[in-house]
């Protein structure tokens, strides 16, 4: 068997694989058109902007509780596979009735390990933040965008 030959089927058959669901990709970039909400919490939206972290890392329990004037969550974040990811996640405010409440979201970093299981909290800064939107995604990479906008434009002569 040639070499080209043996890179094919090897090719064919990784992605084969990855239809069935055996082979997860340790890493993605993609942001969902359509990103998956849950609502379940009437005080908190958990949303996961990157379709492959979808059934892979899940967001549970969240937690509100009163600090004087101030709102304070608290969610556990379960990776359920043997694979290690680098997220990052943000904490966005509302007040009750559901209106955003201004001030800055910063995106956060955290590595998680193989069946890591970890609290993360926020407080909110504003009297009036009662409810949170919390978002999880892989970290954007400016050098995968620009690598995606190269290949989309036409060869210049």
């Amino acid at each position: 068997m040639n070499y080209t030959k043996a890179v094919t089927i090897f090719a064919l058959t990784a992605l084969s694989l990855m239809g069935t669901g055996q082979i997860t990709p340790a890493y993605s970039s993609e942001v969902m058109s359509t990103p998956t909400v849950d609502t379940s919490n009437p005080r908190a939206k958990i949303v996961v902007a990157s379709e492959a972290l979808v059934g892979q890392i899940v967001v549970i329990d969240p937690k509100f509780r009163e600090l004087g004037k101030l709102t304070q969550t608290q969610l556990t974040l379960q990776n359920l596979t043997e694979n290690r990811y680098t997220i990052e996640y943000k904490f966005d405010w509302e007040d009750a009735q559901g209106f955003k409440i201004e001030g800055p979201s910063v995106w956060r970093t955290q590595t998680m390990t193989p069946h890591l299981v970890t609290n993360l909290n926020s407080t909110g800064k504003n009297p009036q933040a009662k409810n949170i939107i919390f978002t999880i995604r892989f970290p954007d990479n400016v050098f995968i965008e620009q690598d995606k906008q190269m290949q989309m434009m036409p060869p210049t002569n």
